[in-house]
C-alpha cells in the first residue's frame, strides 16, 4: 500500500492474509525473489512477472487458516519434496534459520 513501510505491510499481509501476529523488528530480510510465469490468472495475458520480498519472522500469535490463496500454506522444518521451483530459493537465503 503507498506509504506503507516494509515491515507494516509483513504485518498488515501476515494479520490479513495468514491470520496470524508476527513479529518483524529483529529478523532478517531475504530480499527480493523474481518470479517469471508463462501463465496468467488474469484475461488476455499470458505471462506474469513480480518481484516478492521474503522476511523471516517469529510468529507471536494465531495459526494460518487455510484460504483460496493460501490452502497450502505449511510451517515445515525441512525442504518438502516435491516443492514449487521458487521454494528453494527462499529456504537457502535465510542466514538466521539452520538448514
Amino acid at each position: 500500500m503507498k506509504g506503507e513501510t516494509r515491515r507494516e505491510a509483513v504485518h498488515r499481509f501476515a494479520a490479513g492474509e495468514l491470520g496470524i501476529e508476527v513479529v518483524v523488528e529483529a529478523v532478517e530480510s531475504l530480499g527480493a525473489f523474481e518470479h517469471l510465469y508463462d501463465t496468467s490468472d488474469a484475461p488476455g495475458v499470458d505471462s506474469k512477472h513480480y518481484l516478492a520480498n521474503g522476511y523471516v519472522v517469529d510468529v507471536v500469535d494465531g495459526q494460518s487458516e487455510p484460504d483460496d490463496q493460501h490452502d497450502a500454506f505449511r510451517a515445515f522444518r525441512s525442504l518438502p519434496e516435491p516443492y514449487h521451483e521458487h521454494v528453494r530459493a527462499y529456504v537457502e537465503a535465510p542466514e538466521t534459520v539452520s538448514h
